[in-house]
């Protein structure tokens, strides 16, 4: 049985594994990531290890290694949703009601919902695996940044993403609407059958991807399998939500904020806040969409929507 000694010492274990100079620098899932290589790579190692006195001689090698991959999840989980939980708390989810082919649901099973779906998907180890630039957009106000710009100037983001997209919201509803299918995206990582009668076989949407025509059918099985965690979310929230990790060529026109999350999420994947930018160097953002004009074609980026975050982020100095 693992006690509360046993798991105050597994603490102190991930936390110098988290401290070492390879993963100090990383946000807590990357850091998740690394761990679980260093445990397959060391495996018998840490099972001799933790025999020892100054360890857990009481269990077994695999209770040991269960007891930390448990603990190491309630103390990513804890960090990682942080941020999450607190939108959820906060935010207003009152418009998700009026929106077209919409239940009209009360303000508390909205937050419940997403608080359930959240907790939920986050147990499944590729959602966390890719849940970083989700984590960083969270964390660092990235959507509430680049929306309450996109609608200042109302350019051409906005007419994509207003009058295109046919999403007529204001401005914190968007930042909410647009947060709400950030929590939505990874779920893409999880595995479901390709159709009804057909249990066994499960695949993702990166699996769909290199599978022809197959595409459609995963997000269709896919919404089916949310559909009762999140009730209170329409078909077409769900799609854009979904489609937001496809490039540019697997949209519609009328989906531009899958377009928009698709670059946002590539940006924001590896990011590392920077207080505050050097006098005479480039900003980051700046610099990585200057990158990424260049190649937008190469990565799937809308090159319309790169060249008007670029703006954005030189006239803000990001």
């Amino acid at each position: 049985m693992v006690t509360e000694t046993d798991k105050e010492k597994i603490n102190q274990f991930i936390s110098y594994l988290l401290n070492s100079p390879n993963m100090k620098n990383e946000n807590i899932l990357v850091g998740e990531s690394m761990i679980y290589n260093f445990i397959a790579q060391n495996r018998e190692q840490l099972k001799t290890t933790f025999r020892g006195p100054g360890y857990f001689p009481h269990l077994s090698p695999d209770e040991s290694l269960q007891a930390l991959v448990a603990e190491l999840y309630l103390r990513v989980s804890g960090q990682a949703l942080e941020p999450v939980m607190a939108f959820i708390n906060e935010a207003n989810f009152d418009f998700l009601s009026a929106m077209p082919d919409s239940v009209r649901y009360p303000a508390d099973f909205h937050k419940n919902s997403l608080r359930n779906y959240t907790t939920t998907v986050f147990k499944n180890r590729e959602v966390r695996a890719n849940f970083s630039s989700i984590y960083n957009m969270f964390q660092y106000k990235i959507i509430e940044r680049y929306l309450a710009e996109i609608f200042l100037r109302r350019d051409f983001l906005y007419n994509e993403l207003v009058r295109v997209q046919k999403t007529y919201l204001e401005v914190d509803e968007y930042i909410t609407y647009m947060k709400t299918m950030l929590l939505i995206k990874n779920a893409v990582y999880i595995k479901v059958p390709l159709n009804e009668n057909e249990s066994v076989n499960k695949y993702n949407l990166t699996d769909s991807i290199k599978m022809p025509g197959k595409i459609i059918q995963y997000t269709t099985m896919l919404k089916k399998e949310l559909k009762p965690l999140l009730p209170n979310i329409n078909d077409r929230t769900m799609s854009l939500a979904i489609k937001s990790n496809l490039n540019e060529s697997m949209t519609e026109i009328d989906e531009s904020a899958s377009r928009l999350l698709y670059i946002l999420s590539a940006r924001f994947h590896n990011y590392k806040y920077v207080a505050k930018v050097d006098r005479g160097a480039e900003s980051p953002d700046k610099s990585w969409f200057a990158v990424a004009r260049k190649n937008s074609k190469l990565f799937g980026f809308d090159k319309n929507m790169i060249d008007e975050l670029y703006r954005i982020a030189g006239d803000n100095n990001w």
